[in-house]
């Protein structure tokens, strides 16, 4: 298989709603500037992408189990029909507080695509903007990058200037960590 990369959503592909930070709807997807250009760099330096994320919404009742579903399929659908390499989205649809394994920080959603796909996760590449992504990244055994995006703009600090975990590079978007990742490998 090729590279595989995995990507946080919110915050790092798409902006977080103003609506309590929930992506109810695809017509509420809303991508970063530079976003759908870094998706087709990554693509064309021959990595196959799968988003992983949280979706508390669907526990607290805001938005059916269905409803992500959809907002995924026309996501992978549209960015298929730009030519980018997506395989597939993984959704944790948990709160906190019910302690599943599939949460991030703990990096249930990555184990669930290596067994689907069979991935060797010490070979693929993460990248997501929290500090949770890096923590389920790296317990998981990936290569590990953060974009000062979302809550990036905040957890970077904790991350690298505090020294809680350290992922191999941190870059400004996504833009510029896909303008890197011929350098990755």
């Amino acid at each position: 298989m090729k590279k595989i990369l995995f990507l946080d959503r919110d915050g790092t592909i798409n902006k977080e709603s103003e609506q309590g930070g929930f992506v109810t709807g695809w017509k509420d997807f809303v991508f970063l500037p530079g976003a759908i250009e870094a998706l087709k760099n990554f693509t064309n330096s021959g990595f196959t992408s799968i988003i992983f994320t949280n979706q508390s919404c669907v526990s607290r009742g805001i938005v059916t189990k269905l409803e992500i579903d959809n907002i995924h399929k026309e996501l992978i659908k549209y960015l298929r029909s730009l030519g980018i390499n997506v395989l597939d989205v993984f959704c944790c649809p948990h709160k906190s507080e019910d302690l599943c394994q599939c949460r991030k920080p703990l990096p249930g959603l990555l184990y669930q695509a290596a067994e689907k796909y069979y991935l060797d996760l010490s070979n693929s590449f993460l990248i997501g903007d929290a500090l949770r992504d890096i923590q389920a990244g790296t317990s998981a055994g990936c290569k590990c990058f953060m974009v000062k995006t979302g809550h990036g703009k905040d957890d970077w600090i904790q991350t690298v200037e505090l020294g809680l975990i350290a992922p191999d590079a941190v870059y400004d978007d996504l833009y510029a960590a896909s303008c890197d990742a011929s350098k990755w490998t």
